[in-house]
Parts: structure tokens; sequence; C-alpha cells
């Protein structure tokens, strides 16, 4: 049986904390070791994990206020071998999670997982805005997938870094395997943004990885998510700006101080830091030009955000000696790809079953049982039959 450790690294969040922590205390898995990385918050954060009196939980604080990665790091720093699941402090397992995931890993030998996603709209999120479950339901089973593929595939943003192999909700990572990532120095996390640097390292020092069709996780939105505020351009302030300007490791050099809300732009940086580890297929150059222009293409219906994304792009092009043009130049491919990303979500998004109101769920515990409640009954239901059905049929129409 594999041993898994789920980490929770968590600051000043005990409501959302209190009902993650549920989904993982409730699995029925005997090789269970459970984290909580406590970034300095106040007693409520302490009196939420103490009030499950569970053995299997260790508590840790890191004695003073830091960074999301240095978070992460100090984390890590305490998991024994096995596995290892990161989740954020609002997300959370889906019932059997970690016994699928075993089953998986005793049939295949991998290393590496990364499953497909509920996602859970809190309530409350917004003013007077009730609860929202997303649940994929159009595929089942797994697949092999290829790292330096997939890496590639995100460099150019055809792909998201949670379908990569990562240390974050959806992913569950072998520590050998994270244990590859490490730097000279020690350091395993060697960029500001924990997440998405994982997936570029993992898909570094992995030669494939699994990716599970079905969901394992539920990732949660809520009024603390720094990512959803930050990567939707929806919040400039409170928690994006916050996680923007926090202490800890710098933005790399080549790209300024990285205070802009752009995926491709964290996503190059993430990449650039990771270039000790190797098999980095990108000319630098053309990374910083296309890595720029895909970060404009993404913003120019985006009145708000546009100025300020625009005066980081051509300020960072500026600084590496690149001119106006020579960015100007990638726009049509980078809006072209942009685009096609977009198409390809829309066409995921029908496989995907939505739930306004969530079913009166009201956290991501309650959240997590209507989920699997509607994975299991899919394939019984006759839609979700004629569904599959149809698909198989244009799949043998296609050329």
């Amino acid at each position: 049986m594999t041993s898994f450790t789920v980490v929770l690294p968590t600051r000043e969040r005990h409501d959302t904390l209190l009902h993650s922590l549920r989904t993982v205390v409730e699995q029925d898995y005997e090789q269970l070791t459970i984290i909580v990385s406590d970034n300095m918050s106040s007693p409520a954060t302490r009196q939420v994990v103490e009030s499950f009196a569970d053995p299997r939980i260790n508590y840790l604080n890191t004695g003073r206020r830091v960074g999301m990665s240095e978070n992460f790091e100090f984390a890590l720093s305490h998991v024994q071998g096995g596995w290892v699941v990161v989740l954020g402090d609002d997300d959370g397992l889906l019932p059997g999670a970690l016994h699928r995931a075993d089953a998986l890993i005793q049939a295949t030998g991998c290393e590496a997982i990364s499953s497909a996603l509920c996602n859970f709209v809190w309530p409350g999120r917004s003013q007077g805005q009730p609860g929202r479950l997303h649940v994929p339901l159009g595929r089942s089973g797994w697949s092999w997938r290829q790292s330096s593929s997939w890496r590639n595939r995100l460099m150019e943003h055809r792909a998201d870094y949670s379908q990569l192999p990562y240390l974050y909700t959806g992913g569950m990572v072998a520590m050998s395997a994270v244990e590859r990532m490490r730097r000279a120095d020690g350091r395993l996390i060697c960029s500001k943004v924990p997440d998405i640097y994982s997936a570029l390292a993992l898909s570094a020092v992995t030669e494939r990885y699994l990716a599970v069709h079905e969901p394992l996780v539920i990732m949660g939105t809520s009024k603390h998510s720094s990512g959803s505020s930050l990567f939707n351009h929806s919040d400039q302030h409170g928690p994006a700006q916050a996680f923007l300007e926090e202490p800890g490791l710098s933005f790399h050099a080549s790209l300024g101080n990285g205070q802009v809300a752009s995926i491709p732009v964290l996503v190059h940086e993430s990449y650039l830091q990771s270039e000790f580890l190797g098999r980095n297929q990108h000319q630098p150059v053309l990374g910083h030009r296309l890595a720029l222009a895909l970060a404009w293409s993404k913003v120019v219906d985006k009145p708000p955000v546009y100025t300020k994304v625009h005066d980081y792009v051509f300020a960072v092009a500026a600084h590496q000696g690149l001119s106006a043009w020579q960015v100007w130049r990638h726009y049509p491919r980078a809006w072209a790809q942009a685009r096609a990303r977009h198409l390809v979500m829309i066409r995921d998004s029908v496989s995907v079953l939505e739930i306004p109101g969530a079913c009166d769920a009201q956290n991501i515990y309650q959240a997590s049982w209507v989920a699997q409640g509607l994975v299991q009954a899919a394939p019984t239901q006759p839609w979700w039959k004629q569904r599959q059905a149809w698909k198989r049929i244009t799949a043998r129409l296609r050329p």
C-alpha cells in the first residue's frame, strides 16, 4: 500500500481550512499522514486543527510570516518519503480518492498523477452569490503523457499547468520525483509561484506521468483565493495583490518585478528558474518574445488591465534589448494560440456538468460528496451512455 502525506499550507483561512481538512481526515485509508503548515496565522487556525483530535495530523508553524513558496518548502521538508499531495486550504479530496490513487500507482508504477478537477465556487465569494459546482463527466480511465511534450504545450499556452504533474490540487507525486527537483543549495521550490514552478520542474525530471480522466480532487474558489483573482483579472487588490507583493523569493531578474497578472509571464518565469534542471528546448530570446506576446494577446480585450500589462510587457522588452516590433511580430501567433486554447476550453466544457446552487452545498466538504455521487452515478445514467455512444460514432467518422 502506498503511503500518502497530504499537505495543507494555510494562512488566516481557518473558516475554509476546517472543511478542507475534513475531506482529508475522513479518507478511509490507513497509510495517511496529514501536515498543516501554518504561515503564522491567528490562534483560530491551530484551534481548528486541534478540534479534530486526530493523531495523523501534524500541525507545523513557520514561526514567522513567509511567502507562499517558503511555506511549501517548509512543509515539504517534513514529508517522510512515499507520495505527497498538496491541497489549498479551500480545496478538498473526493471521498475514496487515496484508495483510487493507490490502485493506479500499484497497477502502473507511475511516479506522478495529474487528475481531472471538480471545481466548487464557495457561496458568498461575491456578495449574494450562491455556490456553484462543476463536475467533469465526459471521460473515464487514464492515459500516459510524455512530460516533455506537455511541458512544451504549457510554454506555448496550449495546455494548463494543472494538466502537468505538479504540487498542488489535482497533482499527486512520489517524493522520489520531488527530490530530483532539488537545487544544489537544497531548495526545492525556486520560484515565487510554487504550483506553476513545480509543473515545469517535475516535467523536467520525469519521463512520463499518468493523466487520470476522472476527478480525484475538488478545487475550491473562495473569497480568499489569490489564484482566481490573479489569473482571472477579477481583483487587482485583495488576495491577488497580496500574493504579488509578499516577501520571499525574487522574481527572475530578466522579467522585472513580476507584478503583473499574467499566466504566460508566470509560466515563463518558472521555466527560467528551472533551467538548472536541463531539458529546456526553447531558445531564451524567442521565449521572452513569445511569452510577452502571449501576455499581451490575452488582455487586449480586457480594458481594465490592458494598460498595466501593456506597460509591463514593453518595459521588460526594452530591458531585454527587444524592440516593440520584435515582440509585436509574435503577436499573431500568440493571439491564435490564445484563441485556440479558448476553443479547447469550450470543447472540454461540454462534458462538464454545472450545478448552480451546488445542491445547497455550503462548503468544500459537502460539495465533495455531491461531486463524488455524480461521478459514480454518471455511467449508469441514459444521458451519459448516449453521450459516450455519440463520441464513439463521431470518432469513427473522423478522417
